[in-house]
């Protein structure tokens, strides 16, 4: 898997309306700031993807999905039946997990909009590009890209 960051420059809700050059018109989503209540559901969704989602599942296990130890918020991206399409942690750091385009927009948006701004967004190179086209401003460009590469164990090491 190939990682990508990109360094940029009360309770809300923000709609997010169908893409106009999706083929098939979504629903509109709405994005607001997790709860605990929703805390396992999140969870749940995150652990579709452990190895991408290892560092926002972590901060929930370890403080919550509300607490100021996580340096951001938590939002929420669902549909209009309520499921879950996307989560972000918006803040100091920046990480989303979306499972379509529409909801990776609406994310970028609220974080945009969310008032911190973000030092790091983090995730995977292909998704990183489509983000940051929804999150900065027009010819706005990130200060610094990288890539890193990232393993996965996939049986244990010999021993002695």
């Amino acid at each position: 898997m190939i990682s990508s960051t990109l360094c940029s420059a009360g309770p809300e809700v923000f709609s997010a309306a169908p893409l106009l050059d999706a083929p098939d018109a979504a629903p509109p989503l709405t994005v607001a700031p997790a709860t605990n209540e929703s805390a396992l559901e999140v969870l749940r969704f995150l652990s579709r993807r452990p190895l991408q989602t290892v560092v926002m599942s972590g901060l929930i296990h370890d403080n919550g999905i509300v607490s100021p130890f996580n340096r951001g918020t938590f939002f929420v991206c669902r549909d209009v039946n309520g499921k879950i399409e996307g989560v972000a942690l918006c803040g100091h750091n920046t990480l989303v997990e979306a499972q379509n385009h529409a909801a990776l927009v609406a994310l970028a948006r609220a974080a945009r909009d969310h008032g911190r701004r973000a030092r790091m967004i983090m995730g995977e190179e292909h998704v990183m590009t489509d983000f940051w086209k929804a999150y900065a401003a027009p010819e706005q460009k990130p200060l610094h890209t990288c890539v890193e590469l990232l393993f996965e164990l996939r049986a244990a090491c010999g021993g002695a």
